[in-house]
């Protein structure tokens, strides 16, 4: 089905200007990137024919792509900021990418359009998780695959808690991180069908891994 705008009511993305630049210096850091790019290299890694990347940032992901398992790269990303260092990191990259300037819940692709949907450190800080996993699964193929990396709600309550207490902080600070949101039930909420679980981390800041397949319903 050709793309046809959504017509439904998103909140207006907000620009983040101090923490896309404070991101993209701290994500250089060799502190953090021990942390985060095994992992990010471990799920670009699983990636497959026509990839979309959602919130590409400053391009830490595209080193990684396989030239032998992946055609090209749709790099999606909202903020006027952080796109200057996507284009910029491009050239890290083995395979093609296209970068386009949008929100994750209206993305301007057709339905069924992507072997592969990749997003690390994103869905925290999307304004509306529920649409962003919808439209997921509409550009997906039946047989595509949602690959995530991303830091969750801790699964103790008081630690939990905390999170929740900290957030409306951590969202004015952050971009609209979200410390608490719970990906997983996101995910089963949206019928998407998790295949894979790995769990990384704990405290304030637990990190997951996710191999998902999206709702039978966007299946033919």
């Amino acid at each position: 089905m050709p793309y046809a705008p959504d017509t439904h009511d998103t909140p207006a993305y907000r620009p983040a200007p101090l923490f896309a630049r404070f991101y993209e210096w701290s994500s250089r850091r060799r502190s953090f990137a021990a942390q985060f790019d095994p992992l990010r290299r471990k799920l670009a890694g699983m990636c497959g024919g026509r990839v979309l990347e959602l919130g590409a940032g400053g391009g830490q992901n595209f080193p990684y792509y396989d030239p032998a398992r992946v055609s090209e790269v749709e790099a999606v990303e909202p903020d006027s900021t952080m796109l200057r260092y996507t284009h910029a990191h491009t050239k890290d990259s083995r395979v093609p990418i296209h970068i386009t300037q949008a929100t994750a819940e209206r993305l301007p692709f057709d339905a069924h359009s992507f072997d592969t949907a990749l997003a690390t450190l994103v869905l925290c800080s999307v304004t509306d998780l529920p649409a962003t996993l919808a439209e997921i699964a509409r550009v997906l193929k039946p047989d595509g695959r949602l690959l995530l990396m991303e830091h969750v709600r801790n699964e103790h309550g008081g630690t939990a808690a905390i999170q929740t207490f900290f957030t409306p902080m951590q969202r004015r600070l952050a971009g609209n991180c979200h410390l608490n949101r719970d990906i997983g039930g996101a995910l089963r909420e949206a019928d998407f069908t998790i295949e894979m679980e790995r769990r990384y981390g704990g405290g304030m800041f637990p990190i997951r891994l996710y191999a998902a397949r999206p709702p039978t319903a966007t299946r033919p």
